[in-house]
């Protein structure tokens, strides 16, 4: 039986905007780097803004599932609909995969998924924006970098 192993990081990046300018970016950092097996095979965790979820599916090929939400406090300050684009990345270029949502809740669970391949680094970022209170707009983008090693 095949067994890997994942490591997942994460970033996320809040600007607000307002009459075109920025009024400044708050950044999470990086988090530690969680794993995840065949035996626990998804790990869950918080952002500063959102909670991202993540699993590893075995098969013939390694499919991972994701899904992030952005915090009730977060999404809360919406005044209209998000947009929402997911793209992945392996060594730093893209892959092609695209996730897109033109038009819905700041609350909705962002989920998709798509294969991937063993020792490659992969980069996941989830691209969000809405509008706030008095003509802004808030963009919030989240990375989370992994790696599958088979063990």
């Amino acid at each position: 039986m095949k067994s890997s192993e994942v490591s997942v990081s994460s970033r996320s990046v809040s600007e607000t905007i307002k009459g075109g300018k920025s009024q400044g970016v708050r950044d999470s950092g990086w988090s530690d780097t969680n794993f995840f097996s065949l035996r626990d095979p998804s790990i869950s965790g918080n952002t500063r803004f959102g909670r991202f979820s993540g699993q590893i599916h075995f098969g013939e090929k390694e499919t991972f599932a994701w899904s992030f939400r952005l915090h009730s406090k977060i999404s809360a300050a919406a005044k209209g609909v998000m947009s929402e684009t997911a793209k992945l990345y392996l060594n730093g270029k893209s892959t092609g995969y695209k996730d897109t949502h033109g038009s819905i809740p700041a609350n909705y669970l962002v989920h998709s998924s798509t294969t991937v391949r063993a020792n490659k680094p992969y980069k996941l970022v989830i691209d969000e924006k809405f509008p706030i209170g008095r003509g802004g707009t808030r963009h919030i983008v989240t990375e989370f970098k992994f790696i599958v090693h088979p063990i």
